[in-house]
């Protein structure tokens, strides 16, 4: 039987059978039915977090085609791609953020439970809520990577003109503008874009997967993911 994509909660599943309960948690529970090799080492979830055009999706991207390479099955869940499909219902406040953070760590979670690596990639302002993500996925299987790209550069690099809209009222509740964003305080890993290449972050993030006991030897990956905070204000 053929698998298809829901559009829901970003998930492969037998015939669209993809289930979601009244709470709005998620069951990946026909990724689970169908025939996978296990992982020998558990699937863990990189988080990263950063601002807006900070280089999450670039290296969320990067990572995914080096561990593809390397035979890893994973997938990336890109901000601006859950927020179409998993939480088009939520919006900016304080409160949609949050749940919206606590959905994609519930996906994390399942698939990591599935044998599957999760990359997300949100800009998850707030410590609490990455807390929450880290309490959700595991605390031994959850990799906090931040991207401390000051907020100079990102806004140099504004692909979109978020940040311009930001400045002239035309995006409120804008991250790194009119609402907060408060940096970890113990990253796994942390990585200024503005001063370090793409492949020095891949190359220091695999090695710490492979000192984490992360097995690279899997299968295939997945990739559901798209350019840098396209559209969206902030995850």
């Amino acid at each position: 039987m053929e698998s298809v994509l829901c559009q829901r909660c970003l998930s492969e599943s037998l015939a669209g059978k993809c289930h979601h309960n009244k709470s709005g948690e998620l069951s990946l529970s026909a990724i689970a039915a169908k025939p996978k090799i296990q992982m020998p080492q558990p699937a863990c979830t990189l988080w990263l977090t950063g601002l807006s055009a900070s280089g999450k999706t670039s290296l969320a991207e990067a990572l995914a085609e080096t561990l593809s390479a390397d035979g890893v099955l994973c997938r990336v869940l890109d901000g601006d791609v859950v927020r179409q499909q998993l939480s088009q219902d939520l919006g900016f406040s304080r409160k949609d953020r949050r749940e919206n953070i606590r959905r994609v760590a519930e996906l994390c979670k399942q698939l990591n439970d599935a044998g599957t690596l999760a990359i997300a990639a949100l800009i998850s302002p707030y410590r609490d809520d990455r807390n929450l993500a880290r309490h959700t996925v595991g605390p031994t299987r959850y990799i906090e990577v931040y991207l401390a790209t000051p907020l100079t550069v990102c806004e140099a690099r504004d692909p979109k003109g978020l940040y311009r809209r930001a400045r002239s009222g035309a995006i409120v509740s804008f991250t790194g503008i009119s609402d907060p964003y408060e940096a970890p305080l113990s990253p796994e890993l942390s990585f200024d874009t503005g001063v370090r290449t793409l492949d020095d972050c891949v190359r220091v993030t695999r090695n710490l997967l492979m000192a984490r006991g992360v097995n690279l030897d899997g299968l295939e990956r997945n990739i559901l993911s798209d350019t840098d905070d396209r559209t969206s204000q902030g995850s």
